[in-house]
């Protein structure tokens, strides 16, 4: 949590405004590449050979990342405005944040975007292993192509900003979800379900670097920390209610539907969800970006 909201803090102070995007979407490739296609790999190796292998190595990284870190050189700490009052600067952050009327619906639709993504993505589990009939290989495979998708996603992220504009780019990449969602339930097998949910990891690498390139950009730099916390409690802290409320659609499904049926219904919810998202979204962005 606090390496995170650290990162995304530090970074403008790494590279200019302009170059924002790019660094964006560059690093979020790298722990793509790292956390989902290397590291559940080499874990997998590490742990054939010996149990304590894994936690070594990882211990291990953390060790040279710590050394990398310590190297970067520059000033991370915005001059003070006055003595420290962690009240005061808490209620500065919730002040800059509810004015902000952009930040503010970007905010929100992360928030409910992460709620339907994470009800679609603890139901693919049971969706693969009973509707579709594949076993652990095949699961690991399908998000391993979507995991390329998102790295890609990070890699020409810039481009499609520079190609669209920021405003066009949030929208359509906001409007890609329902369809997405939608898809994944209808997917007749592994090689369709694996290029559906590459596409829709690379749309979603792509908001992602919109909308924190944009904060980055807006926030003065004696806020960005508070402030990029606040919005990380809203935007994560929705995850947790979309893997309950998927769970209890399956449930409540289940009980007068066929078990298949039920199984696809969290995702036929978060595409109806995304649709209904991505209209009020659409408006919201327009608005928020015009006057920006």
């Amino acid at each position: 949590m606090f390496r995170d909201n650290a990162a995304q803090t530090m970074l403008p102070a790494l590279v200019p405004h302009e170059r924002l995007e790019r660094a964006n979407g560059r690093l979020w490739s790298i722990e793509l590449a790292g956390n989902a296609l290397i590291g559940p790999a080499l874990g997998a190796m590490l742990i054939a050979l010996a149990l304590p292998l894994p936690f070594l190595a990882n211990a291990a990284a953390y060790a040279l990342a710590i050394l990398l870190v310590a190297r970067l050189s520059g000033r991370f700490r915005p001059e003070p405005s006055g003595p420290r009052d962690w009240r005061r600067e808490l209620r500065e952050g919730f002040a800059f944040l509810a004015g902000a009327p952009l930040l503010r619906s970007l905010a929100w639709i992360t928030g409910v975007w992460n709620l339907l993504f994470q009800m679609v993505m603890i139901a693919l589990v049971l969706h693969v292993q009973e509707n579709l009939g594949l076993g652990a290989p095949a699961y690991g495979l399908i998000l391993a192509a979507g995991a390329v998708g998102g790295i890609a996603g990070g890699f020409w992220g810039e481009a499609v900003i520079a190609r669209l504009g920021p405003k066009r780019t949030a929208q359509w990449m906001l409007a890609c979800t329902a369809p997405a969602f939608l898809a994944i339930a209808l997917a007749p097998g592994a090689l369709t379900l694996a290029l559906v949910l590459a596409v829709f990891e690379f749309t979603g690498l792509v908001w992602n670097t919109v909308s924190v390139s944009y904060r980055q950009r807006m926030i003065p730099d004696r806020l960005l920390g508070r402030v990029n916390s606040l919005y990380r409690l809203l935007a994560w802290g929705m995850m947790p209610v979309g893997l309950i409320a998927s769970g209890l659609i399956v449930r409540a499904s289940g009980l007068v539907l066929a078990r298949e049926v039920a199984l696809v219904m969290p995702f036929l919810v978060a595409a109806l969800g995304a649709a209904a998202l991505g209209a009020i979204g659409w408006r919201a962005l327009g608005r928020g970006f015009g006057q920006g």
